[in-house]
């Protein structure tokens, strides 16, 4: 299992839609999606074009396998990353670290306008797009993580300075009872 071998990602017959133009044309208003959501009966696409899940860009059988594959881990990590966008220029400008404080600025105020509009109600999250929880782990937690794994390691240490202590003192002959 696990992911697919690099040959196999870049095969024409396995292309799909890439995340940018699944988010600029397929998700960009929910005429779009109703779109998507009720297409004509084409005989030559899966369960004819009827079951079709927008953000992987996938035609299903049915919708027991619709349902199925939206419950799957591909899924979930293609939702993951339609939630985060696609990678710009300008992003990729400022990860080299030029133009650092131009890209913040355009992200917080990006960011305030999607805060914004969420408040007022104009844009809804869609019915597919389930937000997916982090795991928490308090500090305290992290902390017994590092003082468990450092006694491991003191238990280690001590072990084999006990083996190393038999070595040196030669082998021990022990009586066999019979």
């Amino acid at each position: 299992m696990g992911r697919q071998q690099a040959s196999k990602i870049y095969k024409t017959k396995r292309t799909t839609r890439a995340d940018d133009v699944i988010l600029s044309e397929d998700m960009a208003s929910e005429a779009a999606l109703a779109a998507m959501k009720s297409q004509k009966f084409d005989e030559y696409l899966p369960g004819l074009g009827q079951h079709y899940c927008v953000p992987c860009a996938k035609y299903c059988e049915s919708e027991v396998a619709l349902t199925t594959h939206q419950k799957s881990k591909v899924h979930k990590r293609q939702l993951k990353n339609l939630r985060f966008g696609p990678y710009t220029p300008e992003e990729s400008v400022a990860a080299s670290g030029r133009d650092v404080e131009k890209f913040l600025k355009a992200k917080t105020a990006q960011d305030e306008l999607l805060q914004q509009s969420q408040v007022s109600g104009e844009i809804k999250p869609t019915k597919g797009s389930a937000h997916i929880k982090q795991p928490k782990v308090k500090h305290t937690d992290m902390m017994e993580m590092e003082m468990d794994k450092e006694d491991v390691d003191v238990n280690v240490d001590a072990s084999v300075e006990e083996a190393d202590q038999d070595h040196k003192d030669g082998p021990v002959a022990e009586e066999i009872t019979v």
